[in-house]
């Protein structure tokens, strides 16, 4: 367990630098378009496409960095509202269909990435295999948090909290 969980704060550690340079290139770009376009008047043809690949990846991997700590939306007004056996089977069930559309995203996006190789884009002129491999790469982190996240809720017996869990472990 314990080689379990070294590899997953490992993940989140370089999924929360990825994250960190790919925004402050997003920050570069963006102010770099403004400077070409209005100040220079001379707008950079592949800044556009660059920016919205860049903003893809970051989002992507910001979300599943948040299945980490259970800190994405989620339904908790309802879990209040119900008895807790009924809460336990809601949680399950919730989780279930989490970790079954990660798994499809995997499963599809990988076909789909692999498609993208064959055709480029036409202002960075790159394969789109690499912005549409943002999908199943930020899946897959998804995937690993979250059955990291189911993990420790069936180990402490409990479910609902994560942050709760893991101050006693």
């Amino acid at each position: 367990m314990r080689f379990w969980t070294a590899f997953v704060d490992l993940l989140n550690v370089l999924t929360k630098w990825t994250i960190l340079l790919g925004f402050s290139a997003l920050v570069g770009l963006v102010l770099m378009q403004i400077i070409w376009r209005y100040i220079l008047e001379l707008p950079l043809p592949w800044s556009d496409e660059a920016i919205r690949y860049l903003l893809v990846w970051v989002t992507l991997l910001a979300i599943a960095r948040a299945f980490r700590n259970d800190e994405h939306l989620r339904l908790g007004a309802l879990f209040q509202k119900c008895a807790k056996p009924f809460r336990s089977f809601l949680w399950l069930l919730f989780n279930t269909l989490t970790l079954s559309f990660q798994v499809l995203l995997i499963v599809y996006g990988i076909p789909n990435a692999i498609l993208g190789n064959f055709t480029n884009s036409p202002g960075l002129d790159i394969s789109l295999f690499v912005p549409y491999l943002s999908v199943p790469v930020a899946a897959g982190i998804m995937l690993i948090n979250q059955i990291d996240y189911t993990l420790f809720n069936f180990r402490a017996k409990e479910f609902g909290d994560i942050r709760k869990i893991r101050r006693n472990i």
